[in-house]
């Protein structure tokens, strides 16, 4: 039987706060119900799933924004909160802000994650010249985003700093 669409959230929201911990870091953006309704606000495709035999194997977030918003905070001006919080709908955005790329590890490698945020990158309305940015993690992030570049002929603006 399928998820509904609050279980499914629910489900992930689980999964990723083990791994980002965002209960515990004010700074970034809470992985919570209001959090979920305010991205499909700003675009139905800022958050996608990968479901095999009904059950989410690799999701994405992304946050559609403005430019001046972006750059503020690939130079560490603001945080993820702060991001997040400022950022209004529009029916055009200048910025992409690549938030999470979660695969479960028995589903990795397997280009999910690429496909999801390829959707994504499609869905969106996006200016001429969009800015795309990041921030990572782990090495596996800093690998998707290398190969986003690669496949897509984009450059990823990435955050160094903490």
């Amino acid at each position: 039987m399928p998820y509904t669409e609050d279980e499914l959230h629910e489900k992930t929201r689980i999964i990723a706060e083990q791994y980002y911990g965002t209960a515990q870091d004010q700074n970034q953006i809470p992985i919570t119900k209001a959090s979920q309704q305010k991205l499909r606000q700003l675009h139905p495709s800022a958050v996608l799933f990968q479901l095999i035999d009904g059950e989410p194997v690799s999701w994405i977030v992304v946050v559609p924004t403005t430019r001046i918003l972006a750059e503020q905070f690939v130079r560490g001006e603001i945080t993820e909160k702060n991001l997040f919080d400022q950022t209004v709908p529009s029916e055009r955005y200048e910025a992409l802000y690549f938030c999470s790329v979660f695969t479960v590890p028995d589903h990795q490698r397997k280009g999910y994650a690429t496909a999801l945020l390829q959707q994504a990158i499609a869905d969106i309305p996006l200016t001429k010249d969009p800015y795309f940015f990041g921030w990572t993690f782990s090495a596996e992030g800093a690998a998707m985003h290398q190969a986003l570049t690669k496949k897509f002929g984009i450059t990823v603006h990435l955050r160094t700093t903490t």
